[in-house]
């Protein structure tokens, strides 16, 4: 008789987009020990705000800013990993950076100078 062979394993449950939030936790988990230490070592936020939003999708990322424009955002991050709670400063900065990040305006340049075709001149008559 041959040895059974070893089962798949069974696949995670699909979690429903009915509950963005939980799926966000999840992906912020996997960073919650760099964040941790991070804010320990009182790390310049804007970098890690790059990278946090650097290694979101468009959709995670969405959530996430709707997550941090919620008034109790700290305790739900806390929920996942109450040390959080021990930084309300640094992870507040980090918030304000994420927010200030993908809120900037894009740069306009002003269109050519009608007549020459160029930019128009300081002090030019």
């Amino acid at each position: 008789m041959l040895p059974a062979q070893p089962q798949p394993p069974k696949p995670l449950p699909v979690q429903s987009s009915a509950e963005p939030e939980n799926n966000l936790l999840v992906e912020i988990r996997a960073y919650a020990d760099m964040l941790i230490s991070s804010a320990k070592r009182k790390a310049e936020v804007e970098p890690i705000a790059t990278l946090v939003i650097s290694q979101l999708s468009d959709e995670q990322l969405d959530g996430l800013l709707t997550m941090l424009d919620k008034p109790d955002w700290i305790e739900i991050l806390a929920k996942d990993d109450p040390r959080i709670k021990d930084h309300p400063l640094w992870f507040g900065q980090l918030r304000d950076s994420i927010i200030d990040l993908t809120t900037q305006p894009e740069t306009v340049t002003p269109p050519p100078n009608e007549d020459t075709g160029s930019l128009p001149s300081i002090g030019a008559e």
